[in-house]
C-alpha cells in the first residue's frame, strides 16, 4: 500500500527475522525428529548389528535409514499439505477472498522436509555405526523382548549358567 512506501528500510530486518525464525524452526524440527529416531534405533539395534556384521558401512546404513524416514515423511507430508490448503481455502472463502495455491510453497515445504530428515538421521546413525557389531548384537535378540540368553531361560524356568551366557555372546 502507499502507506508502506517509505518503510523500505525495514526490509532487511524483516528478512533477517524470517531467516532466524526459519532456522529456529529447522533446528527444533531436527532435534525432535532426532529424538524420535533414536527411539527407533534403540528398538532396531539388533538388526543394525546384523547389517554391520555383514559389512554394512555408515553410508549404507544412513541411506537405508533416510529412505525409511523419507517414506514416513511423504506419507505424512502430502496429506498435511492437502489438509492445510483445504483449511486455508475455507478460511479465505469465509472472508470472501480468493485462495491461490503457491507451487513455490509446496517445493519449499518438500525441500525443508527432506533436509530435516537428512540432518536428523545423520548424528544418531554416525554414533551407531561407530559401535562394534558385537555390542549391537548383544543389545537385544530377534524378538526384541529379551536382553540375554540367561534371562530368556529364566522365562521358561531354566537357569542358564553365567559362563555359557558369556560363550553364547
Amino acid at each position: 500500500t502507499p502507506l508502506y512506501d517509505y518503510k523500505a528500510e525495514y526490509l532487511p530486518d524483516i528478512l533477517a527475522f524470517i531467516l532466524l525464525s526459519t532456522l529456529f524452526v529447522f533446528a527444533l524440527s531436527v532435534f525432535l525428529l532426532m529424538q524420535l529416531y533414536r527411539t527407533k534405533l534403540d528398538r532396531d539395534t539388533f538388526e543394525y548389528g546384523i547389517y554391520t556384521t555383514f559389512g554394512a558401512t555408515m553410508s549404507r546404513l544412513y541411506r537405508q535409514s533416510v529412505g525409511e524416514l523419507l517414506l514416513i515423511s511423504a506419507l505424512v507430508c502430502f496429506p498435511s499439505i492437502a489438509g492445510g490448503c483445504g483449511i486455508a481455502a475455507l478460511l479465505y472463502r469465509s472472508r470472501g477472498v480468493a485462495f491461490h495455491f503457491s507451487g513455490l510453497a509446496l517445493v519449499l515445504t518438500l525441500v525443508f522436509s527432506v533436509t530435516t530428515v537428512l540432518a536428523a538421521v545423520y548424528l544418531p546413525m554416525k554414533r551407531l555405526s561407530k559401535r562394534p557389531p558385537v555390542e549391537l548384537l548383544r543389545a537385544r535378540d530377534n524378538s526384541h523382548h529379551v536382553l540375554s540368553p540367561r534371562r530368556s531361560h529364566r522365562i521358561v524356568g531354566v537357569v542358564f549358567p553365567r559362563d555359557l551366557e558369556l560363550l553364547a555372546l
